[in-house]
C-alpha cells in the first residue's frame, strides 16, 4: 500500500533544498568576483589623470613652502578643491630651472710679487755683516779724491820694471792655463772667474768708474804696454784697466780706510765681494 507524504512535509523538503542551494551558492569562493562585477569594472569609465600645471621657479626659491588648494581656499574663501580636485592633483613643484649663470670676475693683470723678495739677498748680506764697520758707499766726489791720492799705484803696475805681483800675477797664471788667446772668446768668457777680481765692498760699479778715470788719463801708455804684454792681450785693454789697474788702486784705498796692510786689504776685498754687489752697487754714484 502506497504511502503519501503530507503537504507540510513536502513543503519542508522543498524549502530545505532551496535553503541548501542558497547556502551552497553563498558558501562558494566569495573572494573571486562574479562575472557581472568584472564586467561592470571593464565598462566603467577610467578616470583620466589630471594634467598638472607647469610652474617654473628658480632654484633659490625651492626652500619656500609650496602652496596647495587648501591654503588657497582658506585665503580667498572659495572651495577650490571641489573644482580642481585634491591637493595631490594640484602640484606646483615642477621642473626646476638651472641656477643662474655665474658671472665671472674681470681678469686683471697678474699681481707683482712684493719687492721684498728681490731684496732678500741684500737683507741676508746686511744681516751677515751687521756689527762690522764697513764704510758707506763712496760718492762721486769721494771717488775722485781717492783716485787722485792713489793714482801712483796704477803707474807702478804700468811700469814693466815695477809691475805689481798681486792681481796681475793671478791673471797671468789664469792666462797660461787657457787654450784661448783672449777672454773675448765666447767659451772663455764663461770660464773666466770675473767675480774673483771684484773690488770687495767698494762694488763693481765704483770699480768701473775708477777704471774709466784711469783709461782717460793713461790710455796711450796702456796701449803701449799692451803691445808686448801677454796678460793685456789676453784680457784686452778695457778689462785690463777694470780688473787689474782699478783693482790695484782699490787695494790701496781699502788699506787706507781700515788702516791695515796690503795683504790684509787683499783678504778684506775677497771677503766682502758679496757686500759690494748686493749693497754698495744698489746705491747710485751721486
Amino acid at each position: 500500500m502506497a504511502t503519501t507524504e503530507s503537504p507540510d512535509k513536502s513543503d519542508k523538503l522543498i524549502s530545505r533544498k532551496r535553503g541548501s542551494a542558497a547556502s551552497g551558492s553563498i558558501s562558494g569562493d566569495a573572494s573571486s568576483p562574479s562575472k557581472s562585477t568584472m564586467f561592470n569594472k571593464a565598462i566603467s569609465p577610467q578616470k583620466s589623470p589630471t594634467k598638472k600645471r607647469k610652474v617654473y621657479i628658480h632654484q633659490s626659491d625651492t626652500n619656500k613652502k609650496t602652496p596647495t588648494l587648501s591654503h588657497l581656499s582658506s585665503d580667498v574663501g572659495v572651495d577650490l578643491a571641489s573644482d580642481f580636485g585634491s591637493d595631490d592633483d594640484f602640484d606646483m613643484r615642477l621642473p626646476i630651472l638651472p641656477p643662474r649663470k655665474k658671472i665671472e670676475p674681470i681678469k686683471s693683470s697678474p699681481v707683482k710679487i712684493p719687492h721684498i723678495v728681490d731684496e732678500l739677498p741684500k737683507l741676508k748680506v746686511e744681516t751677515s755683516w751687521r756689527g762690522h764697520k764697513i764704510p758707506e758707499p763712496l760718492t762721486r766726489d769721494q771717488l775722485d779724491d781717492a783716485i787722485d791720492r792713489h793714482m801712483k799705484s796704477v803707474e807702478r803696475v804700468l811700469d814693466p820694471k815695477v809691475q805689481s805681483p798681486r792681481y796681475y800675477d793671478q791673471i797671468k797664471r789664469f792666462q797660461k792655463t787657457s787654450t784661448r788667446e783672449t777672454v773675448r772668446d765666447n767659451e772663455e768668457q764663461w770660464r773666466f772667474e770675473w767675480k774673483q777680481f771684484y773690488g770687495g765692498y767698494i762694488g763693481p760699479e765704483r770699480q768701473f768708474y775708477i777704471g774709466d778715470k784711469i783709461m782717460t788719463k793713461y790710455s796711450d801708455q796702456i796701449r803701449k804696454t799692451g803691445r808686448g804684454d801677454a796678460v793685456v792681450q789676453y784680457l784686452c785693454e778695457d778689462n785690463y784697466v777694470n780688473y787689474v789697474l782699478a783693482l790695484e788702486l782699490i787695494l790701496e784705498l781699502v788699506a787706507e780706510q781700515f788702516g791695515i796692510s796690503i795683504d790684509e786689504a787683499m783678504d778684506a776685498i775677497a771677503e766682502t765681494r758679496n757686500y759690494g754687489t748686493e749693497i754698495s752697487d744698489k746705491v747710485k754714484i751721486a
